[in-house]
Order: C-alpha cells, then sequence, then structure tokens
C-alpha cells in the first residue's frame, strides 16, 4: 500500500493507533472496536475469524483471584488473545489483562476469559463490558 505524499510516518502505524486509542475515553474506545469488528468481519464466518490471528509479542500482565502473573503473548485476534505462561488455569477462569503499550508508560486493562489451557499457555477470549 502507497502512503500519499502528505503523510509523515515518524513512528509505526501500530504505535500511532496505540497512542490515539489511548487519548480516547473508554465508552469511545468501545464504539471504535464495534466499528472495527463489523467492518472486518461482514459476510464472514466464525471459522473465517480464527484465521484473522495476527502475530503480537509483548509481556503481558495478568490478574486472576488478586494474584498477579506474568507472559508473553503470541499472537491476537479482535476477539482474544493467546498468552504464554507456565502457570496451570483453568478454562472458565476470568483473568483482567494488563496490556502495556509503546514505551509501557501506558496501558489498558482488558477483562477476558481462559477459553484453552494447554502445557505452552493460556488462550482468553476478551469479555465485553457490561452494557456494551
Amino acid at each position: 500500500m502507497t502512503l500519499p505524499e502528505d503523510v509523515v510516518v515518524s513512528e509505526p502505524v501500530v504505535t500511532r493507533l496505540f497512542r490515539l486509542i489511548l487519548d480516547m475515553k473508554e465508552d469511545e474506545q468501545y464504539n471504535l472496536l464495534r466499528q472495527l469488528e463489523e467492518r472486518a468481519f461482514i459476510g464472514e464466518t466464525v471459522a473465517d475469524r480464527q484465521d484473522t490471528r495476527k502475530p503480537y509479542k509483548t509481556t503481558i500482565e495478568f490478574f486472576s483471584r488478586d494474584k498477579k502473573y506474568q507472559g508473553f503473548s503470541r499472537d491476537i485476534s479482535s476477539s482474544g488473545m493467546f498468552i504464554i505462561t507456565s502457570e496451570l488455569f483453568t478454562v472458565g477462569q476470568t483473568v483482567s489483562l494488563k496490556i502495556s503499550f509503546a514505551n509501557n508508560d501506558r496501558f489498558i486493562k482488558v477483562p477476558a476469559q481462559i477459553v484453552r489451557a494447554t502445557e505452552d499457555g493460556i488462550g482468553v477470549e476478551f469479555l465485553k463490558k457490561a452494557g456494551s
């Protein structure tokens, strides 16, 4: 894809997007997420969505039952992510993810539920905020 000549790229697109999103109010973030999901998945089935996983490698802090854990993300999609961890968890358990961006000075908290537990780690599905 070729960018217009008047676009100056001083940092990666994803970093710029994260900065803009982090400056939004939480309800604006959820509205944007809904719009992007609707746009990305028009005419696709659930099976098609699984193919939209993207590599995403970063340190992830997460909390469950008032205990802090740390792992590494392997991939991410619009509905969840896989976290590499040696800790043992059970399917159905809820966690709160703390995802840092750019230089780790800002983060978002994302509620999630464990939908897969393997010896390599856990697959989590992002939970929608109540009332969203």
